[in-house]
């Protein structure tokens, strides 16, 4: 039995907000290990770990910003094997990034409150596109699921031809 286009695209984006959930709870647990005092005396480790958190953060915003400048044209057309691959690498890196939340950091350094800022954005961001995901529900339960566009529509009336630009235009004024 094979998932409905919808759902597999609601899938993919409640696995990238359950990844943005991990990634914020991570940073989080590390500011709060943070404020308790605590550090370590290997400063290249520390550096790795805020590199590797400055990459994800970034990656985590151009993934999430291209999620939400093409939500519609994904939610009108089947996921590629892109957008598989793309989900599956952010959640690996995710996953990475939650393991690195036990080393201790020194806050001082300037690339972790870059990390810091990029980490408050993804939260906006996906709060964001969580609106949209709600939006996207509503408008499933109002045209249906196979409704979303009326170019998937067929006209029953046989010998009858119809524009189906014009179909589009009447339905989105």
């Amino acid at each position: 039995m094979r998932l409905p286009i919808v759902h597999v695209r609601i899938l993919i984006f409640a696995i990238s907000i359950a990844c943005s959930t991990i990634d914020t709870f991570a940073f989080v647990s590390i500011y709060a290990y943070l404020n308790y005092g605590f550090s370590t005396k290997d400063d290249l480790n520390d550096l790795r770990i805020i590199i590797f958190s400055l990459i994800n953060d970034a990656l985590s915003l151009l993934i999430g910003g291209y999620y939400l400048i093409r939500l519609e044209y994904m939610w009108n057309n089947p996921p590629k094997i892109v957008d598989y691959a793309v989900c599956g690498i952010e959640l690996a890196l995710w996953i990475i990034y939650a393991g690195l939340q036990s080393k201790f950091l020194d806050f001082a350094n300037v690339l972790l409150a870059i990390s810091f800022i990029y980490g408050i954005l993804n939260v906006i961001l996906y709060f964001v596109l969580g609106i949209f995901l709600i939006e996207f529900k509503l408008r499933l339960r109002k045209f249906g699921v196979d409704k979303l566009t009326p170019l998937g529509r067929t006209n029953n009336n046989s010998g009858v031809e119809t524009n189906n630009s014009v179909i589009e235009v009447r339905e989105h004024n």
